[in-house]
């Protein structure tokens, strides 16, 4: 949540504890809330301005280097403790906020601590003359992102980092998410505790009822730091369309996410990634994008003429055919057709940017039936498809075609 012929469009993601945040030095802001749960406001009226003790389990650590004292919940369920962690200082001063578990913050803190990380991504951060794209309004979407410099296919024209990270065993798994008031403060206040918490409210959300966790699932990304799973909200990728001119990638060393050009991008062209898998029909496609985004989608293949779309729908489902085919199939005869039919498929359907997932299963599969050659020629097509999308990062995926390659030559 993650995007040539389109999909949609994405880059388009507290109780305030007087008396914690008195010893943090932080003020309060007013929020936008539901009028059915306890919010900063309400909370505080009715506790004298200071919530019930048993509201958080404050950390005994002290709030260094954290520019607040964590504040942490139990699930009664689980028994596993989530806390919120905010920086102020991270990122030049744009800070950031996490929702983990006291087992992961040295991790978030080695990341947060690397200075030099986020100057890779400062100059897409700065209002300058020279970056590639320009923000301004697209009618009839909102605010848009437009090409004002060529962009070549391979380039890396966006850098992104977190402004919330939740884990999604909170997020997903835990029932203080949905069902328990001191949950949803936790995210109240990881949003609030932000230096500039409107630049990440003003995102799409739905206008009813507390925009924290909508915020989170019409604009998170999934990211994977060790065997920790998160839904990241990185405001700089969360302005985009639904159109599949990039693709993000997520970086768990650098903590960020890069937008890559998957082909050619002209000036005055709209910078897009796609919402949705690139191969859903376009019925699901539509449905997926107006129940979890919000939007109705009108890029060229949503908005074709129905025969047009019909077309499209039974080619992409044919290439879902071939690849499981693909893991099956017996014959060399068989599979040589199948190597032809499933690249010439993704030709006409613009999913030139797969052909690496598409290179390394006929790969495998070649060498399955003992064509060495072939699958060491798959393999490199893997390999040249993977490194021109790269943006000049050297992946775990590329080095695992490398080493398969280099055990495909030793016979």
């Amino acid at each position: 949540m993650f995007r040539v012929h389109v999909l949609c469009c994405i880059f388009a993601f507290c109780l305030t504890l007087c008396c914690c945040n008195d010893k943090a030095g932080t003020t309060q802001r007013p929020v936008a809330h539901d009028g059915n749960k306890p919010t900063v406001s309400s909370l505080t009226e009715k506790q004298n301005h200071c919530p019930a003790e048993s509201a958080f389990q404050p950390l005994t650590t002290t709030a260094q280097p954290w520019s607040h004292a964590p504040q942490c919940v139990e699930d009664s369920g689980t028994k596993s403790r989530f806390c919120v962690y905010t920086s102020s200082t991270y990122n030049n001063g744009h800070g950031a906020s996490f929702i983990a578990t006291p087992e992961t913050e040295r991790e978030l803190l080695s990341l947060i601590q690397n200075n030099t990380l986020t100057q890779r991504g400062k100059q897409h951060l700065a209002a300058s003359h020279d970056l590639p794209y320009v923000v301004r309004e697209a009618p009839g979407k909102g605010r848009g992102v437009f090409c004002q410099q060529p962009i070549r296919r391979g380039e890396v024209f966006l850098v992104g980092f977190p402004a919330v990270l939740i884990d999604q065993d909170f997020e997903l798994g835990s029932s203080l998410e949905t069902s328990q008031p001191k949950g949803q403060l936790l995210y109240e206040l990881a949003f609030q505790q932000l230096p500039f918490s409107t630049r990440v409210l003003s995102l799409a959300h739905d206008p009813d009822g507390s925009p924290y966790q909508d915020i989170v699932r019409k604009n998170g990304f999934g990211s994977k730091l060790g065997k920790k799973s998160y839904s990241g909200v990185f405001p700089e990728i969360a302005v985009r369309c639904h159109k599949y001119l990039a693709i993000v990638r997520f970086s768990a060393s650098s903590l960020s996410v890069e937008a890559v050009a998957i082909r050619d991008i002209h000036v005055e062209e709209e910078l897009t990634i796609s919402y949705t898998p690139p191969d859903l029909p376009t019925e699901d496609r539509l449905q997926l994008l107006e129940s979890h985004y919000g939007f109705k989608c009108h890029c060229e293949l949503c908005s074709a003429p129905q025969e047009i779309r019909q077309v499209s729908d039974a080619q992409r489902q044919r290439i879902q055919e071939i690849r499981t085919n693909i893991r099956a199939v017996k014959d060399l005869s068989a599979l040589r057709l199948m190597d032809n039919e499933l690249l010439g498929l993704v030709e006409r359907e613009d999913l030139g940017f797969k052909s690496k997932e598409y290179e390394w299963a006929l790969a495998l599969a070649f060498y399955r039936l003992g064509d060495l050659a072939s699958a060491i020629r798959k393999a490199g097509a893997a390999l040249r498809h993977a490194e021109s999308l790269a943006g000049g990062e050297d992946d775990e995926f590329q080095r695992a075609i490398r080493g398969n390659i280099a055990f495909m030559k030793r016979g």
